[in-house]
Order: structure tokens, then sequence, then C-alpha cells
């Protein structure tokens, strides 16, 4: 893990360090070393931390594997021109089936030639969000049950349930 400070110019502040040794020898020049030396130590390590803090400090771990969760859109208005969209044997009865075959086989071709640490998953909405397909190493996508559809369209409940996933 490596540390990175997103405003290092906070660390000047650090230079209030030679002040506060100064005064507390001073002040505490009645207590014994065995007691003053702390004290001023614990007054630096508090100076520390919140230079630190106002610095803003981050712990920066590197993945290099992938997290891809398509969100598909299965709302009525979808379905209800898929027909124009798909091919010309498709009837409009089954445009519904055949436009989640249609984006399940999409996505599954997309995710060939992935890394194997990589995951791929399928979050499908319409008036709720819901997982098609969990983020797996595999190379075929789980198959989710599709759900009555809901009416109305929840894209931004999708997005948050890809992000958390």
């Amino acid at each position: 893990m490596s540390f990175r400070l997103d405003h290092p110019a906070h660390l000047w502040l650090l230079l209030l360090a030679a002040p506060i040794v100064w005064l507390g020898v001073r002040s505490l020049a009645d207590m014994d070393a065995l007691r003053r030396y702390p004290a001023i130590a614990l007054r630096l390590l508090l100076l520390l931390i919140l230079v630190l803090m106002l610095a803003g400090l981050q712990g920066v771990r590197r993945h290099d594997d992938l997290a891809v969760v398509a969100v598909v859109d299965q709302s009525e208005s979808v379905i209800r021109f898929a027909p124009r969209l798909l091919p010309a044997q498709s009837t409009p009865s089954d445009a519904g089936d055949t436009l989640h075959d249609d984006i399940r086989a999409w996505i599954t071709a997309a995710g060939i030639d992935r890394r194997p640490d990589d995951r791929l998953g399928v979050v499908t909405f319409d008036g709720r969000a819901s997982y098609q397909a969990l983020p797996g190493r595999g190379r075929e996508l789980d198959g989710g049950a599709i759900s009555q559809p809901v009416e109305g369209t929840d894209a931004a409940g999708a997005i948050r349930l890809a992000l958390a996933g």
C-alpha cells in the first residue's frame, strides 16, 4: 500500500513543532524528565496527526483486476419498441424475451476477451433494480430469473446497485 497527500502544502504546518518543543520545555520545567518528555512527545504526535489530516493523507491500493456490471433497461418503453430493433423474424409477442436473450448474448460476447481475474455482472431495471448475474470470473453469465416488469424506470437505483456490487 502506498500513501498520497491531497494537499501537501499543509505539511509546512509541521514547522510548528519547534515552538511546541520550546514552549513545552519552558512550561513543563517543574516536571521531572520522565513525565516532561512524554508530554512533549504526545503534543508533537497530536500536531502530526492534525497536519496529516489537513494534508489529506490517504492510503492507496492498486488493483489490476476489473469488474464490469452492465446496467440494462428492461422497462416497458424499451420492450414496446424492441420489435423495431430486433431482426425481422422476431414477433412482438416474444420481443421482451428475445431482447433479453440478445442482450445477454451481446454481453457474454463482449466479455470473451477479458482477463481471468476480471469479473462481469448484469443489473436490469424497470421500476426497480435487480441483479440478473452477480459479478463473477466465469465466462458464462449466471442465468438470473427475469421478474415481472414493474411500471416506471429507476436508472439511478440500478446504477447504485451496480456500484454496490
